[in-house]
């Protein structure tokens, strides 16, 4: 392997074999294979998954949001549900959603606003 090609030299390189093991035939693979072992430093096998694969582009595409929307306001949320967080002794998102409507009407009992406790999605016990 020359250590003086670069990423891109290789990739060129790679992109030439590709096109030319595409359509070569099972004796002119075999040539193929030990050139790119010889120029790239591949190993043998590593060499022929190189040669089948695509060319691979590195272009990103758009960013993928995953999970859950946020449907609420954390600024104005946040600091009344880490209050009820830390009574729970800090409990698991399921205990927590579990145990807020007990601790949702405490907070209407200590007037808490309204529409925030109705932005938590709980429907508070009388």
């Amino acid at each position: 392997m020359d250590q003086s090609m670069n990423y891109s030299t290789r990739m060129q390189v790679l992109e030439k074999l590709r096109r030319r093991y595409k359509t070569a035939g099972w004796e002119h693979k075999t040539k193929l294979i030990d050139q790119a072992v010889q120029l790239l430093g591949y190993h043998r096998k590593a060499a022929i998954r190189a040669l089948r694969s695509a060319a691979v582009s590195w272009v990103r595409g758009p960013v993928i949001l995953r999970g859950r929307p946020v449907e609420y306001e954390s600024n104005l949320l946040l600091p009344w549900l880490r209050p009820i967080w830390q009574a729970t002794d800090y409990a698991c998102g399921r205990r927590l959603v579990a145990s807020c409507s007990i601790h949702v009407s405490s907070c209407f009992r200590l007037r808490f606003r309204h529409s925030i406790v109705m932005r938590m999605g709980v429907v508070p016990i009388w």
